[in-house]
């Protein structure tokens, strides 16, 4: 009686989990993660720059901004000048559009698997990992403009595939604006567009999607609203159009001499790192959904197509929600090659040329190359993995090696980490969830300075008691070499009187004893002012990656027993590091000058 009253209660749990309340109970958990005490951690470098800049905005209004590739484009500014004239600038709602948005792309992933790409242990699994996932935790709660990025990266993939499904203009209206946003934010977005793009056309052109006659009229619709949109947001509503012609030259030509300068570089496996250290499970999962996933292929060139179609048939109509998302415009067709293709009068002819189907598609669409399809979720699969090594051959190739990058990767490698789950795989999520969820409390609660890559070169807290000094000061004076954090946050507490030196070094001629608080920095070596007390703070840090790492940059000979020595030093520095994040942090220190009476 006691097993059946178990049995029973048991099965009532399951039919209250539906997938759409767990997803509804993640967003909650995901807002939770996102937004407690979202003002924690100082401001990054950067994040002081997009802010500073969106105040200057709100001061100076919305036709005074300028594109300048350095700062990425105008929609981030845009939106958090908007927070800022309803709420009042600060850091917690600086962050507030970044952490909102990377709560709702837990839910992104809910059409998708209305859509029958997805089946719902998939679908809670990849959304319980853009949940916890310590990289979309920490950027999510970070005024920067890649959790944009993400955020309509999902929306321009669910416009796509909502279109190929159904055919309807608002669907590519939704892609467009999506596209048209994100290329507003940042210019690493034409990445994604080239690789949905070229995916695209090889399942239009192979017939493995259904194109209707009106689809030319569709895209040129969606070309300018995505076009509208870029030419509105960076000519600053039509008060700068010389950036409609020179923005596009602008960023190619900056970002073409970053890539050369590696101003932030590393070595191309600088991300492949990140992965090991926050990401362990998803990047694991990956590598077997990979194996899972090409293993299968083999299987079907072995003469089990036609068994597997049959199974997968079976398990669709066992499933009527799948069924019902699998309706007659079933997107993929069987991915042989077709022998003969139908032409338009009905007659049967030979393979056309590729000149021959082009032409055929601009004209009619290929409506009538297409067959159904018996399993979408693994074309689907196929696409993420494409999505997935592209963007990591990519980022790894570029010389501009930052941590927020990370996301553009991870986003396709968690849809490849969820393929084909066996109870084997059930076991690594579990511990995977374990992981994730300590790492991400780590990185993305602890109040002090730590020893993390992902952090790149963040500002140190110690920066709180110099702005405690600047509240209390008449009058403050800070080097131009260390003017960042402090030119934002001289706005947000109110500093009474903000100047900023420009000379190559401190001097008498600044005339100290017009200021209460002076700040240079410390390699300015100014060992004292009279009047003044002196006080060294670290003002930005970073992982010493030098002292972890001694033999990177060194010639190794392994035949050599000192060169073995120090790699075998190495390993054991870099395995004590990974279980206990003890290392030794680099810095920028800054000496503070407080005048005697205002101590």
């Amino acid at each position: 009686m006691r097993a059946a009253n178990f049995s029973s209660q048991f099965k009532r749990l399951g039919s209250f989990f539906t997938v759409e309340r767990t997803l509804l109970i993640l967003f909650a958990v995901a807002l939770i993660l996102r937004f407690v005490f979202l003002d924690l951690k100082l401001m990054h470098h950067d994040e002081t720059v997009h802010a500073w800049l969106s105040a200057n905005l709100l001061r100076d209004g919305i036709f005074s901004f300028h594109y300048d590739p350095t700062y990425h484009g105008p929609f981030l500014y845009f939106v958090t000048a908007g927070m800022f004239g309803i709420f009042g600038a600060s850091d917690f709602i600086g962050r507030v559009i970044p952490s909102l948005l990377g709560s709702l792309v837990v839910l992104l992933v809910y059409p998708i698997y209305r859509l029958g790409y997805l089946d719902s242990r998939q679908t809670l699994i990849a959304a319980l990992f853009l949940t916890i996932s310590p990289s979309f935790v920490y950027f999510s709660r970070f005024l920067r403009n890649d959790i944009f990025l993400i955020f309509f990266t999902l929306i321009l993939l669910i416009g796509i595939l909502y279109y190929l499904e159904k055919h309807e203009l608002k669907y590519i209206v939704m892609a467009s604006a999506a596209a048209g946003f994100a290329m507003s934010c940042k210019e690493n977005m034409p990445i994604v567009l080239g690789i949905f793009g070229l995916y695209l056309f090889w399942l239009v052109y192979g017939g493995k999607v259904a194109l209707p006659k009106n689809w030319i009229r569709d895209f040129v619709i969606g070309a300018v609203i995505m076009c509208g949109i870029m030419a509105v947001l960076y000519s600053s509503f039509g008060a700068n159009t010389l950036v409609i012609v020179e923005g596009p030259f602008n960023a190619i030509a900056h970002w073409t001499s970053m890539h050369g300068a590696q101003r932030l570089g590393g070595p191309f496996f600088y991300y492949i790192i990140l992965l090991l250290l926050y990401e362990l499970p998803i990047l694991f999962l990956a590598i077997l959904g990979l194996y899972g996933f090409f293993t299968h292929k083999e299987a079907d060139k072995d003469g089990n197509k036609e068994g597997n179609k049959e199974s997968g048939d079976a398990e669709v109509k066992d499933n009527p929600e799948t069924f019902e998302a699998l309706n007659a415009e079933d997107l993929f067709e069987d991915s042989e090659p077709q022998a003969a293709q139908t032409s338009a009068a009905g007659k049967t002819s030979g393979e056309p040329s590729f000149f021959e189907r082009i032409l055929n598609i601009l004209r009619e669409g290929n409506a009538g190359f297409s067959v159904p399809v018996t399993d979408k979720r693994r074309e689907f699969m196929r696409f993420c993995i494409f999505w997935m090594l592209f963007s990591l051959i990519i980022y790894a190739y570029l010389g501009e090696k930052v941590p927020w990058l990370l996301l553009h990767q991870l986003l396709p490698m968690i849809f490849v980490a969820v393929y084909d789950l066996s109870k084997l795989k059930a076991v690594i999520v579990g511990i995977g969830i374990i992981f994730l969820g300590i790492m991400m409390l780590h990185v993305t609660f602890t109040p002090g300075d730590i020893a993390e890559p992902i952090v790149q070169v963040q500002n140190s807290e110690d920066n709180r008691e110099v702005f405690e000094y600047m509240k209390n000061a008449d009058s403050t004076v800070v080097s131009n070499y260390v003017r960042w954090p402090f030119v934002w946050y001289a706005n947000t507490n109110q500093a009474k009187r903000f100047t900023i030196y420009a000379d190559p070094g401190y001097n008498k001629n600044i005339g100290p004893e017009n200021y209460d608080l002076i700040i240079v920095h410390d390699g300015e070596k100014v060992d004292s002012i009279e009047g003044f007390e002196k006080h060294t703070y670290k003002k930005a840090y970073w992982i010493d990656a030098n002292d972890l790492i001694r033999s990177y940059g060194r010639p190794i000979n392994i035949f050599d027993a000192n060169s073995r020595s120090l790699l075998f030093e190495d390993l054991k520095r870099l395995i004590h590091y990974y279980f206990t994040r003890d290392a030794k942090l680099g810095s920028l220190n800054i000496d503070v000058f407080v005048k005697k009476d205002k101590v």
